[in-house]
């Protein structure tokens, strides 16, 4: 009889060998408990870009990955919840209540609740790198930024809703998103490699992203264009880390957000996190998490599955009633964003890990 095990080594090892990426990292934990973790291939093919010169690092357990869009969840929608548990942000007030400039072309109804779920009606990116810099003149474009639709009416993922998200957290409380992460999520829980902008001295650790025009080699700072503009620090992208580290995250969420004296959301806005916000209206959304998506989540995917991506090649799948977390952290847009489609890897390795339970 094949081991789920090994079948998630196969997954993997034939990805590579199909250059859908370079190297990952996989972990599989059931109530707390490791089930499998296991490093693959390598986290940087060649060092500098003019010469392209193979010189691999290998991937390691320890590997550092920029987390794309885990950003979204891991950051930012667990600062606003956190916001919400201490009675300073209500998830069905206006986004403008808390960051005024908000509330400027047709976007005053839209709801806190509305951006954590992708249904404000943003559009789902612009390229705003392109003329701008910092964080200030980008969060000002996101505010004279007009909807596309009407809050509520569609689900349209947007970096854009995030972006104001991030914002929201550093307007509210006094301090930037980073900090404010490192202070209230990461140094709590002890995920010690868990950070916005690494210093250079982590590179030798994280995993290159990609080989690009103008920028290089990107490896060691943030890979979006727009988390770059604005100086490595975002609601929608920025956050490094390893699979370690999200580990311990999805272990707490899964317990019910606490573990001994340290607990970052309360049990009833936990429950509302993992409960489906966005009624017939598809893709399904809980706040913050995907939810029920066979894409990336395979045969584990039902309403009690909850999950993000990052562009990446980072993912999550969260079962809560298996208690089964599937972390892949990839490096997939290394060298290039233009290989083969990760989706059904993600959903074989999810496939593979229902099979362990």
């Amino acid at each position: 009889m094949n081991d789920p095990v090994d079948a998630i080594d196969r997954v993997i090892e034939d990805a590579i060998r199909a250059q859908v990426f370079p190297g990952a990292v996989v972990l599989v934990t059931r109530e707390g408990i490791v089930r499998k973790q296991a490093a693959y291939g390598y986290a940087v093919l060649y060092r500098t870009f003019k010469e392209r010169r193979p010189d691999p690092v290998p991937m390691t357990t320890t590997t550092i990955f920029d987390l794309a869009s885990l950003t979204k969840v891991v950051a930012t929608t667990t600062a606003i919840l956190q916001l919400v548990d201490a009675g300073r942000v209500d998830l069905d007030a206006p986004a403008w209540t808390y960051l005024p400039g908000f509330g400027r072309v047709g976007k005053r109804a839209i709801t806190v609740r509305h951006l954590l779920t992708h249904t404000s009606g943003l559009p789902a990116i612009r390229h705003f790198y392109k003329r701008l810099q910092g964080q200030s003149e980008i969060v000002d474009a996101v505010e004279r930024t007009r909807p596309v639709g009407r809050p509520g009416a569609q689900v349209v993922y947007s970096d854009l809703g995030f972006i104001a998200l991030g914002a929201l957290v550093a307007a509210v409380t006094g301090e930037p998103l980073d900090a404010y992460t490192h202070m209230h999520i990461v140094q709590p829980l002890g995920m010690h490699d868990t950070l916005y902008r690494p210093p250079p001295s982590l590179r030798p650790r994280i995993a290159a992203t990609e080989d690009q025009p103008l920028r290089g080699l990107v490896w060691g700072e943030v890979h979006d264009e727009n988390a770059q503009a604005m100086g490595g620090v975002s609601g929608h992208a920025g956050l490094f880390g390893t699979a370690a580290d999200l580990g311990v995250f999805c272990t707490i969420l899964l317990d019910g957000g606490a573990r001994g004296a340290v607990r970052i959301v309360q049990p009833a806005t936990l429950q509302q996190m993992f409960t489906v916000q966005t009624g017939l209206l598809t893709p399904s959304h809980g706040l913050g998490w995907r939810c029920n998506e066979p894409s990336f989540m395979g045969t584990l995917a039902s309403p009690r599955t909850f999950g993000h991506t990052g562009f990446t090649g980072t993912s999550i799948v969260l079962d809560l009633e298996r208690r089964l977390s599937v972390i892949l952290l990839t490096n997939r847009v290394h060298p290039t964003r233009h290989g083969p489609d990760l989706a059904p890897v993600r959903a074989a390795v999810a496939d593979a890990a229902a099979s362990l339970v």
